[in-house]
């Protein structure tokens, strides 16, 4: 009998150690939503700079109790990074009307396949104080120009303000984007990037530019 509850204990014993019992392991599902559209520009006339995207994307992702982002084993995750609870579904389409890139003017990149999604609130500090805003980031592989095998690097700010033309009263602003583009399918660390806005247009939101017109809404 001694032998059979020692037995018992033991196999407990090595199972808590085998397969440890997780604090936060509840785990909830929430939606998400990025969606809108906008048109940055740089310059005047026939030579002038020009990018115009649509994204409307929904993502179900984890959460704990709290409503916070959680991983599949409920517990936290940083940065905003969101789990998903099934595949992202959506889209999100790219011109790059003309970007002083040969290689890149006239072309539409199109998500296939959204890797990865980031949301997180933020705040930008005006004149007349703190005005709240919304990040996000997202990853996505997709065609350019119809060939595979490209991706891209998207971080959007939601200002809840849409793009105003030339970018009148900047105290104000507007909802901003930055975007990368790969010849590759992007990796964490992965910065040679065939194009980026940032290069081109001004960096009026970290790194980011406000939109010439449109708007995004992140609904999180």
């Amino acid at each position: 009998m001694k032998k059979l509850i020692w037995g018992f204990i033991l196999t407990v014993l090595f199972t808590v150690f085998m397969h440890p019992v997780l604090a936060n392991s509840a785990t909830f599902t929430r939606d998400a939503i990025i969606t809108g559209g906008g048109i940055i520009r740089e310059g005047q006339g026939k030579d002038a700079l020009k990018i115009t995207f649509g994204v409307n994307v929904l993502v179900k992702y984890l959460v704990n109790e709290e409503k916070q982002p959680v991983d599949e084993y409920g517990n936290p995750t940083t940065g905003g990074q969101l789990v998903f609870a099934q595949p992202p579904i959506g889209n999100f389409h790219i011109v790059f009307h003309n970007t002083g890139v040969n290689d890149v003017n006239k072309k539409i990149f199109t998500a296939t396949d959204i890797k990865a999604v980031a949301i997180r609130p933020q705040s930008h500090q005006d004149s007349e104080g703190e005005t709240n805003y919304i990040f996000a980031r997202i990853e996505a592989n997709g065609k350019f120009n119809g060939e595979n095998g490209w991706s891209i690097l998207v971080r959007f700010s939601d200002f809840g303000a849409p793009g105003k033309v030339k970018k009148e009263n900047p105290e104000n602003r507007s909802d901003a984007v930055r975007i990368m583009m790969f010849d590759y399918p992007y990796s964490a660390g992965s910065e040679e990037a065939v194009y980026d806005t940032a290069l081109d247009y001004p960096r009026e939101e970290s790194w980011r530019t406000l939109l010439d017109g449109g708007n995004v809404t992140i609904y999180y």
